[in-house]
Order: C-alpha cells, then structure tokens, then sequence
C-alpha cells in the first residue's frame, strides 16, 4: 500500500513520512546516482569528457594530476582503463595478455558501487586469460578456455583496470599493454559498442524530480538484492523503488513535498559520510577504512560515502587504505604548518607490491597543483632518500622544505589537505589492520 492511499494520514503526517523514508532511500540508492553520472559523463557523446562508448575500453593516457582527473581521490601509481558493460543482452568476455612482473588489477564492480570479484597479479601471477562476466540471470556453459567467471549482480557494470606506472618514461609501453586487453563476446569476436542513442541520461543536480526519476529508472534497470527486500518494499510506500514511475508529479502533493526535502537532505549526509572514508583501526593519527570497504553489505550510508569520495574502492586484500585527517595535536591538517612522516627502517608500509602517500585538497578531494608536479610519495619515487638506519622521513609543507629534504618533499596545497595511503598487495598486518605507521 503506497503513502498516497492513507486517506487517514495528515498531509503533515505524509510529508514527514516521505521525508523520513526518502532520506534513507536515497542514501541507500545513491551509488546509483553517482555511477549513472560517471556513465554519463565517459560513454555520452555530448559530455565533454566524453572517452567512448560504453562496452568498450576507456583508456587514460596519462597519470591522474591535479589538471588530469574525473574522479575524487584518483591514484598517481597507476594508468586507469574504465568500462561500463551492459550485461543484459549478452556475456562480456575480458582477454588480459602476459604482463610478467608488471602490477595490474581489474576491478569488477555492479552498479551499486559494490565489488564481486577481481583480476590481477595476486591471482594469476601475470599470465595471460580469459575470463567470462555475466549478468545476473546468465545461464549457460561458459566456453572451455574461459580462465574464470564472474557473476554481477546487476545487469549494467563496472570494470577499472589499473596499470601500475613507475615513471613518465614508461606511458608508452603501458599504453601498448593497455591496448592488449580486450572485450569479446564468449564465442570470441569482438564486443560491439553500445548504442550511445540508447544510453540512459543523468539528472540536473539541482533538480530533485529528475534525481527521484533516475533513482527509479536505475533500481529498476539494476534491481537490489533480494536481501534488501523488506526495506526496498519500505521505499515503495512513498512511490521510489524498482517497478516505481520516473514521474513522480503522480503522488500525493504533500509525499512530493516530502520527497523533495529528503533529496536535499540525503546528499548532505552522504557528503559529511564522504569527509572520511576512516571506520577501522586508527594508529599515531593514521584511520584504516572499514574492513568492508569495497563489499559494504549493509552499510548502505559506509558505501555512499566512498562512492562519493573514490568511487571504486579495491578490497582491502588488493589494496589496503589508510586516510590521515589530522596532526598529532589533533588538528586539521593544513598547508600553512609543516609535518614530517617518518617511517622506521623496519616498519616501512608492509606491501608486497608498492606504497605510496598521495595528497589531496580536503574540500574537492582532488589532486594539489604544485611547482614540482609531485602529486604522491612512496617507495618507487625517483630519488627519494632513507636514512643511515634505512628509516624513511617525507616532509610535507606548502613550500619548499630545502634543497637537502626536496627528494622528500610531498608538497601541499594552501589549505586544508588529507593524505591517503595505499599499500598494494598488502602484508598480513595491513590487511588485518594490526600494522601501526
């Protein structure tokens, strides 16, 4: 029974009801939103950031910088390929070449931000395969050389492969290794692109009708799980769910009413959730993300907040985050004080790959602009300088710590700054989160 059919409600009574529901339905649907828009944003001709279409390879030519970013929080260790399969009509096949010794993963996300699965090094050691993704009512016998399959939970996905990057002196050789992936359909030719006609829009971010509309289309297209199932029937009541009309000028004025403060609402919350990915063990200052980040279950708000400040979050057995938010004297970090990082020679990050530090601008979560274009610190960074005792000190400032300490300098905007460790491949005790920085 919807809200609307409550003859006996208030019309105060049906607002702060849709009220109350739409807060929590939009932060439960809000990866949704934020995938759409990436789709958008990459796969639609008329975006200006427009890569290709969707169910092909959207390379990135270059390392994410302060001038060379779409998404919030990018990595500096790794070139990014994005694709986003529609898996509705047809399996999608992923050929990976030899890669030897060389870091990749790729990430295999649904469309509700959440992972089910990955390909990489810490699987297959580098060696070429083919691996079959299907969507959720796929049912068949995969071909014989299919290395591995990987079920989505919804029909639209997502797919990031990353390839790590030592130095500018190595784009070209990435770049022949990126073109070597491909998408196949199962019987091996090569997967057509997707209709750009038929790609579905994105909404005015300030249009709360349009944001309701595209929260019904895309839990309509990508249905949550049957787990859900008892709080997506509590969303219908007001007129949002799977199966719900785009157009909600259909429901009781005073749900309408409801709806639109709980648009208004939903995307504050999810932007104070977004200030910190931290929920984990926290150490001298440094916040390990939650142990489900990247398979959030129901942390419905936990997963809205990393989609808004990362998007796609590796599991932490690929790679391990820590966020530092503050000083030793708790304060906010800010580029008007100067800080030093030291690492002791044997507790230097425990990564089985590679570490690094990246910095970030705490309001947009992007890249900081700076005058020697170093945008993350860690153990590939050319010229970077141990002690005597092999302990690591990084020095972070808004300018220049001396000539002597530049090698180690991660510089820092003006403001007001957060940091993000990541350790690729991680030890036991990152994983764990019983290693200590």
């Amino acid at each position: 029974m919807c809200i609307r059919d409550r003859d006996t409600f208030s019309p105060e009574a049906k607002e702060e009801l849709a009220y109350a529901t739409g807060v929590q339905a939009f932060i439960y649907s809000y990866p949704l939103l934020h995938v759409n828009k990436f789709r958008h944003m990459f796969n639609a001709p008329e975006s200006a950031t427009y890569r290709g279409p969707a169910n092909q390879l959207n390379h990135a030519r270059r390392l994410a910088s302060s001038q060379q970013a779409t998404a919030a929080s990018p990595n500096n260790d790794t070139l990014y390929t994005l694709a986003f399969l529609d898996l509705s009509g047809q399996p999608v096949r992923i050929d990976t070449p030899a890669m030897g010794d060389r870091y990749f993963t790729i990430q295999l996300a649904d469309f509700y931000a959440s992972n089910f699965g990955d390909i990489g090094n810490r699987h297959n050691g580098g060696a070429p395969g083919k691996y079959l993704i299907v969507g959720p009512d796929w049912q068949g016998e995969p071909p014989a050389d299919i290395t591995q399959v990987y079920r989505s939970p919804t029909p639209w996905s997502m797919i990031l492969l990353r390839i790590l990057v030592d130095n500018e002196d190595e784009l070209e050789a990435v770049h022949v290794l990126q073109d070597r992936f491909k998408l196949m359909t199962a019987d091996g030719k090569p997967l057509p692109p997707f209709d750009s006609t038929k790609l579905p829009s994105a909404p005015e971010a300030d249009n709360p009708a349009q944001i309701w509309a595209i929260i019904n289309r895309e839990m309509t297209s990508n249905p949550p799980p049957l787990s859900d199932r008892s709080l997506v029937d509590q969303f219908a009541t007001v007129g949002i769910g799977p199966g719900q009309s785009q157009d909600i000028s259909h429901l009781d004025s005073a749900v309408q009413k409801g709806l639109m403060r709980a648009a208004a609402t939903g995307i504050q919350i999810v932007l104070a959730a977004a200030d910190s990915i931290a929920g984990g063990n926290t150490f001298n200052g440094w916040s390990y993300a939650k142990p489900n980040v990247g398979r959030y279950g129901t942390d419905y708000l936990y997963r809205a907040g990393v989609t808004r400040m990362g998007l796609m979050a590796n599991d932490p057995i690929e790679a391990t985050y820590l966020a530092l938010y503050k000083d030793a004297a708790g304060s906010t970090l800010n580029g008007g004080s100067d800080y030093q990082l030291r690492f002791a020679a044997d507790n230097l990050p425990p990564a089985r790959a590679f570490w690094s530090i990246t910095m970030y601008d705490r309001e947009t979560y992007k890249l900081v602009d700076n005058v020697i274009d170093r945008f993350s610190i860690g153990d590939r960074t050319q010229g970077i300088s141990y002690e005597k005792d092999g302990s690591l000190s990084i020095y972070i400032d808004h300018t220049t710590p001396g000539p002597d300490r530049e090698a180690n300098w991660l510089p820092a905007p003006q403001g007001d700054f957060y940091l993000l460790m990541r350790i690729y491949i991680p030890e036991a005790a990152a994983v764990e989160q019983t290693w200590e920085p």
